[in-house]
């Protein structure tokens, strides 16, 4: 007996050599060896590349984008048969800025500034004809940390299987970051748990004398490095929506998969908690502007919604801002002379859409336009509207939007000494609506932290300076008396 078996193992033997030498690994000290030849080729695809995509049309391809450092911190390195080194890729930074431009985003070159550098040594370029940078991302993979796992096996007359499972929870902390002020935008910590699992099924049976083993299993374990682009694609929508108006953004959120990531004390989660809550108070209040707000989460325009709507909105033309004037205010708020960048105002309901106020009682409804200018300070910008006496004019914050409300007139906001391109961090956008004698006038808020001063002097025209530290008054929406 056991001569045969030993005369059957050696024959398996020698056909195992065999066929190693003929299809790879082994050959002939004087032949090639055979390379083995797997999957082909592909494009690299994460699950959130088509919220990336989404954003394509909807970036200000003006602003510019850049990714500075983002590293390694983990001081964490395998040391072993397969390898020494350090867990994670040293090319995060390359796949940020991969996901970058899925978004169409205009991004500028400061991974590796070897060769515009050494020409400005040659003295065949200058450094100044480089683009600069509005926002840069960095940042790290700032921890790894191995979860103990655990296992079973149950044998029976030596047959049975066992299972066991280990994780890995990988995290890191990307930030943006205003190029020309220092000043973090806004950061996105993030982590994920990666699982390795083994399973198999043993048979270890006597024959005679001999025993016998056979075994067969699996095992399966989450990409690293993969995840990590995965992590850092997720991270990088988040941030770039920072820089954008959330009306553009939200319809590209809502394509993130939940089942592979989800985010839920970022800003962008914050503002889409928000702007469901006042989807859902509008669905009770107020059904068209409910319509018109899911429409424009949907990913319509609001020009398109309105002019569907028989209400079309009128934008600023772009023409050089002329000079407003010059009533007796007080003197505006002390602020640094830098603000914060945007982050974009908030969604929110068409200007055309805020709530209605009564007309004044025993008020003549008064006729004409009403103008709007802007003049930017070094630290406020002022907004300035004239209306005729007899003019009801509110004014105050209606969520992150700063909102103008003149009843009993009949005239439509005039934005022809408004620029379209505001290049102020303050103030951000007009948007000029209403109907019949209510017209209202929505001015975007782009700093966070900017107030507002204002008031109406006796020939009627209203100043309100947006500054840093100022009070963010709330619209009055109560019946005049």
């Amino acid at each position: 007996m056991k001569q045969k078996l030993g005369l059957g193992l050696a024959l398996c033997a020698m056909v195992a050599l065999g066929a190693c030498n003929k299809f790879g690994g082994f050959a002939r000290p004087e032949e090639n060896a055979k390379l083995l030849q797997g999957p082909p080729i592909e494009d690299i695809v994460t699950p959130f590349d088509e919220a990336l995509e989404c954003l394509k049309p909807r970036v200000n391809r003006s602003v510019t984008y850049a990714v500075g450092a983002v590293q390694d911190q983990t001081g964490r390195q395998s040391f072993g048969d397969q390898g020494a080194g350090s867990y994670f890729t040293q090319g995060a930074g390359e796949m940020i800025q991969s996901a970058m431009l899925r978004a169409g985003v205009t991004l500028i070159n400061r991974r590796n500034m070897d060769i515009p550098v050494s020409e400005a040594r040659w003295g065949i370029r200058a450094l100044d004809t480089q683009a600069t940078t509005n926002f840069y991302i960095s940042g790290s993979i700032s921890s790894l940390d191995f979860i103990p796992g655990g296992g079973f096996s149950a044998m029976l007359s030596g047959i049975g299987p066992r299972y066991r499972q280990n994780r890995v929870l990988v995290a890191a902390d990307i930030y943006m970051t205003d190029a020309r002020t220092g000043v973090v935008v806004g950061g996105v910590p993030i982590q994920k748990q990666l699982v390795a699992s083994e399973m198999g099924f043993g048979v270890g049976r006597f024959f005679g004398e001999v025993l016998a083993n056979m075994d067969a299993g699996m095992v399966e374990r989450e990409a690293l490095n993969f995840v990590l682009r995965q992590m850092l694609s997720l991270a990088t929508f988040e941030l770039i929506s920072l820089t954008m108006e959330p009306r553009h953004w939200l319809p590209c959120r809502a394509k993130l998969d939940s089942t592979f990531g989800e985010l839920s004390s970022t800003r962008g989660a914050e503002i889409e908690r928000l702007v469901m809550e006042e989807l859902e108070r509008l669905r009770e209040k107020d059904p068209r502007a409910a319509t018109i707000l899911e429409r424009e989460l949907a990913g319509e325009s609001i020009e398109d919604i309105m002019a569907s709507l028989g209400e079309p909105i009128r934008r600023s033309t772009a023409v050089k801002p002329k000079p407003a004037p010059a009533p007796s205010v007080s003197s505006p708020p002390s602020a640094p002379s830098v603000s914060p960048p945007p982050p974009a105002p908030a969604a929110g309901p068409a200007a055309s859409d805020a709530p209605a106020i009564p007309p004044p009682p025993d008020t003549a409804l008064t006729v004409g336009s009403l103008p709007v200018a802007v003049v930017e300070g070094d630290v406020y910008t002022r907004v300035t509207v004239e209306a005729p006496p007899g003019t009801d004019l509110r004014w105050g914050f209606l969520g992150p939007n700063l909102i103008v409300i003149a009843n009993g007139h009949d005239g439509a906001f005039d934005l022809s000494n408004v620029a379209a391109d505001l290049v102020s961090k303050r103030v951000t956008s007009f948007r000029a609506g209403g109907e019949g004698f209510r017209r209202v006038l929505q001015i975007g808020v782009g700093c966070r932290d900017c107030g507002a001063f204002g008031e109406v002097t006796e020939d009627g025209i209203l100043t309100i300076d947006v500054a840093q530290g100022e009070e963010r008054k709330p619209l009055d929406l109560s019946p005049s008396p």
